[in-house]
């Protein structure tokens, strides 16, 4: 886990590369939410919490991201269909995964 900090305004990002790419479905208890907003993330954000700088960043996100799919959906078509992606899974793990499911 990750903590970006902006030098300029102290404003915190929270990354959790362990995570990533679903890679938490992998984990003895996979991690189904893509993303876990938790007391300690909000806590960090300091008075204002999700209402202040978080929410406003997210969307203006949203928004950019929406402006932008085309481009975004070609970068992660990319990921999707690379052979070489190191986070996609093994033919035999998702075997695996089907199995337990």
């Amino acid at each position: 886990m990750f903590f970006l900090i902006d030098q300029a305004t102290a404003e915190v990002v929270h990354i959790d590369l362990g995570v990533a790419f679903e890679q938490g479905l992998m984990l003895k208890t996979p991690e189904r939410i893509p993303f876990r907003l938790t007391r300690d993330i909000v806590d960090g954000m300091g008075v204002t919490g999700v209402e202040g700088v978080f929410r406003r960043c997210s969307e203006e996100t949203l928004s950019v991201m929406r402006t932008n799919k085309e481009a975004l959906l070609t970068i992660v078509e990319v990921f999707i269909h690379d052979p070489l992606y190191k986070w996609a899974l093994s033919p035999l793990k998702a075997m695996q995964r089907q199995k337990v499911c």
